[in-house]
Order: structure tokens, then sequence, then C-alpha cells
């Protein structure tokens, strides 16, 4: 049960807390307009990835009540679009560890491409969403019988 390990580490009461971001996929949008390129450098996403749109991505309120250690979850999704040309989305590109690690020519999914391939030559938004979740240590819940995680201190007895 991977919440046993936060819910060990916190007082009674206390609140777990955590946010992740990813890309979305709106209609339209440059980073749907820029899958055959990725395909065409042998960087697509897998054909089972998931390709939320803004306001579809998943959430973890239901494994997290389902634990029986927290309650009160509340999570907020929040989505944003940037509009971006190839050569300003090519610098952001680099900054990402994915793109960075890619072989150079490849790295920006339109570089050597924005001199005409009419999938970069425009601003087109790219889409991110974040989600943040918040949730408080149930009363009464208990973690699984293995104690608490390897080096973790129990807070819970202060």
């Amino acid at each position: 049960m991977r919440y046993a390990r936060a819910w060990n580490c916190l007082r009674p009461g206390g609140r777990l807390a955590f946010w992740s971001a990813t890309h979305v996929f709106p209609e339209g949008g440059l980073l749907r307009r820029t899958q055959p390129i990725y395909e065409e450098i042998g960087e697509a996403l897998p054909e089972d990835a998931v390709r939320p749109r803004p306001g579809e991505l998943p959430d973890d309120r239901e494994e997290i009540e389902r634990s029986g250690l927290f309650g009160d979850v509340v999570v907020r999704h929040f989505d944003w679009e940037l509009g971006y040309h190839a050569e300003a989305y090519i610098r952001l590109l680099d900054t990402f560890s994915g793109h960075i690690a890619m072989q150079r020519g490849n790295a920006s999914g339109c570089t050597g491409r924005s001199d005409g391939d009419s999938r970069c030559d425009r601003a087109d938004p790219a889409g991110t969403g974040a989600r943040f979740c918040t949730s408080r240590v149930a009363a009464g819940g208990c973690p699984p019988d293995d104690g608490p995680a390897p080096g973790a201190r129990d807070l819970r007895a202060r």
C-alpha cells in the first residue's frame, strides 16, 4: 500500500499533499499535431499511451480513500495552454530531460523541419495539466502490519 509510509510520518489530523504535472492534448493543439513527427523519428508515444484532454487527468482519489488511511480527499485540476512557434518550443524542449536524452537531431520533433514543414511553422497551443491533491489522516486508520518504512521516524506518538 503506497500511502502507508506517508501515514507513518504524519501526526493524527495531519495532511498529505502532492501534485503532478503532465502534457494534456487539446484538440488541434501542438502536441496532437506533432505526434506524426515523433513517429517519423522513432520517438512516438506508445499506442496505448493515455492522451488526456484538458480536465481529464486521472487522479488518485479512489486509491487514497480505499487505503482507509486518509479522508477528506480534495483533488483540483489546473490546465493551461501556451502558444509556441517552432523555434521557441524547441528551446523549451531542450530543458526537458526526455528530450535532452534523445539523439540530438531528433530532440525537438521539429528540429531541421521548421523551415517549411507546415506542422511546425505557426504558433500553436501546447497544453499542460496539473493536479493538486490534499487529504487528512483518517481517524482510526491503520497501515498494514508491516510496521514503519525502513528509516522512517514514527511521529504519531508525539
